[in-house]
């Protein structure tokens, strides 16, 4: 590949990459769920109950380094939420998300398949 062409992809990949990034602390700036996720695990409330059950939100699950656990505790709200509907705007991307994934995983099961039966 040509130095040229592979200084092309970098800068392409780079591009993608910080517009992804805006994209997500974007979004999630916008419809509340940053502001959401530090009350959860900031907030007054302490220890928080997760929507839908009667369960706090457990702090430590590694024992191994508080960053780890932090960052899990963050997921495990988010997704939480976003699976129950306890956050809506969140439930609404992550079934958007999800229909575009799905939609591209068919075309490539559906591909490789078709690839396959003509080996033969």
């Amino acid at each position: 590949m040509a130095p040229t062409t592979l200084n092309q992809l970098k800068a392409a990949l780079y591009l993608l990459s910080t517009l992804g990034t805006y994209q997500t602390w974007g979004r999630t700036l916008l419809d509340g769920s940053l502001s959401h996720l530090l009350t959860a695990l900031h907030g007054p409330n302490l220890p928080y109950i997760l929507p839908g059950t009667k369960s706090p939100l457990r702090t430590r699950i590694t024992h191994i380094i508080w960053p780890v656990d932090y960052l899990l505790d963050m997921l495990v709200v988010f997704f939480w939420e976003a699976v129950d509907g306890s956050h809506p705007a969140t439930s609404a991307v992550g079934i958007y998300f999800l229909a575009q994934y799905l939609s591209v995983l068919t075309g490539i099961y559906v591909d490789s398949a078709r690839q396959s039966q003509s080996i033969r």
